[in-house]
């Protein structure tokens, strides 16, 4: 065997067992416990599972929940909180099994178990648990990984927060990533904090459409991504591929998209010069935790890039449609002229990340197919979304509001450390809370008639000395209802 291909199976070698390793039998036991446990607690609350109550002593209560499989049942307790949500208490989650308790608890087992008292058919079940493989292996990257302390994080950057989170709050499989290898996770997963840079394309004006706010065109926009030495040079990279420049959008991809989807799938717009590769970007980014949007670490003032990424995640697969991506200018322009009309919403500092602008390239033979699926027609395409950066002031600490429910090592809540930082009582910093970021929601609802979907991940809260004095809501356009 030659040097060169000794070189090449110790390199791959090492990758596979570096990828093997985060799974460590007693880290896999702790993510599996741990899922149960939040599936327990967001089964009862969606009312698919009614445990019997055994006892119920100084404010906790003890359950049992029977299986589908005979003599074989969970035992937990829980504590009750508003809006009818349980805490259940992690470590006292038993399975017992013809009256003996089986220490080790595995999450498969737990909805396979569940499957007809949750009533999913099995061709769901096998996809679902597919998504929760995927997630339960990101939770032993996690583990691996190491967390900060909650006190650290309070004072990490923006970005910092980010790679830190572990999903979407309540949702059970909320980081299935399906179509992603384990290279494509080690590289591309918020978590693993890897600045990546986007791939940019020329693509035909005969084909893309570009869609803008009032205030901008499609040349002061490039302006502001691209410096004019990088135009020059994609211009010039046109022109020696014979291709005039006038008749090209620049658009940015994910690199992902392009390896598995675009250079397959639009093959024949590659061909005929509809689509041209030009180069990566100069600027790096990182995933934000919805994947497909990029903050820029270069130059962080610069727009979130949102791409398409055809990956199975959270149940849909996270392509962007161009139908929602025409008109997504339009609304975040209507939008944005009613919160900037609106005294009180001003005097709050309630921002809306626009969507500023939006190119998207439809497949020329997928869209003539009649009800063909959706993920097939939302392959290519682009969000420039306003930074939050260009709307926080000098002394703010912008912060993901799903960070507020962050558990560190010791289950010590990123909350807590906010509010001991503060100086302020629980209390007092919840009403700041409330009053950054509720009464702006209530306000649209009954002033404009408008409500949104703000759930953690949607919005950004402005803290100041630890203390949230106004909120941020992003990626409106397309959950934006009217009553």
């Amino acid at each position: 065997m030659n040097k060169t291909r000794l070189i090449a199976n110790e390199t791959i070698s090492k990758t596979i067992f570096r990828a093997s390793r985060m799974l460590e039998t007693s880290r896999w036991l702790d993510v599996n416990r741990a899922l149960i446990c939040k599936s327990i607690s967001e089964l009862m609350h969606e009312l698919l599972i009614t445990p019997i109550v055994l006892k119920n002593e100084n404010g906790i209560t003890s359950f049992e929940l029977a299986t589908d499989t005979e003599n074989s049942c969970y035992r937990f307790n829980g504590i009750h909180r508003a809006m009818d949500y349980w805490v259940i208490q992690e470590n006292s989650i038993s399975k017992i099994t013809k009256g003996k308790d089986a220490c080790d608890l595995n999450a498969t087992d737990f909805f396979i178990e569940l499957q007809h008292t949750i009533g999913i058919t099995s061709h769901n079940l096998t996809r679902f648990i597919e998504e929760v493989y995927k997630g339960l292996y990101a939770d032993c990257f996690i583990a691996a990984k190491g967390k900060l302390t909650a006190d650290e994080l309070a004072d990490a950057s923006y970005q910092q927060i980010e790679q830190q989170m572990d999903g979407h709050p309540w949702l059970i499989m909320n980081k299935g990533r399906i179509g992603f290898n384990y290279t494509d996770y080690i590289r591309y997963a918020p978590e693993a904090g890897n600045a990546v840079r986007l791939l940019w394309l020329a693509v035909s004006r005969s084909m893309a459409k570009f869609s803008c706010m009032n205030h901008l065109s499609y040349n002061e926009l490039i302006s502001s991504e691209l410096d004019e030495e990088t135009i020059t040079h994609f211009n010039e990279s046109l022109l020696l591929n014979g291709s005039d420049p006038t008749g090209y959008f620049f658009m940015p991809v994910h690199e992902w998209q392009w390896n598995n989807k675009l250079i397959f799938m639009f093959a024949n717009e590659i061909a005929i010069k509809n689509i041209i590769p030009i180069t990566f970007s100069d600027d790096t980014y990182f995933a934000q935790q919805s994947i497909r949007t990029f903050f820029n670490a270069t130059h962080p003032e610069k727009h979130y890039v949102k791409t398409a990424v055809s990956i199975l995640n959270t149940t849909l697969y996270r392509g962007l449609s161009p139908d929602k991506l025409k008109v997504a200018p339009m609304m975040a322009q209507w939008v944005s002229n009613i919160i900037q009309q609106d005294a009180y919403l001003k005097q709050a500092g309630f921002v809306l990340l626009n969507e500023v602008a939006t190119l998207s390239y439809k497949h020329p033979h997928f869209r003539q197919i009649t009800g063909s699926p959706y993920q097939y027609n939302e392959m290519l395409g682009v969000i420039w979304r306003e930074s939050v950066m260009k709307h926080t002031k000098e002394n703010e600490k912008p912060v993901s509001m799903a960070g507020l429910l962050y558990l560190d090592a010791d289950k010590k809540p990123l909350l807590a450390s906010f509010i001991e930082k503060s100086g302020l009582s629980s209390m007092e910093w919840v009403n700041a809370y409330l009053t950054a970021y509720l009464q702006p929601l209530i306000h649209c609802f009954y002033r404009h008639q408008m409500f949104f979907v703000p759930h953690g991940e949607n919005v950004i809260l402005l803290l100041k000395d630890y203390v949230p004095t106004r909120m941020v809501l992003k990626d409106f356009v397309e959950e934006v209802q009217l009553a």
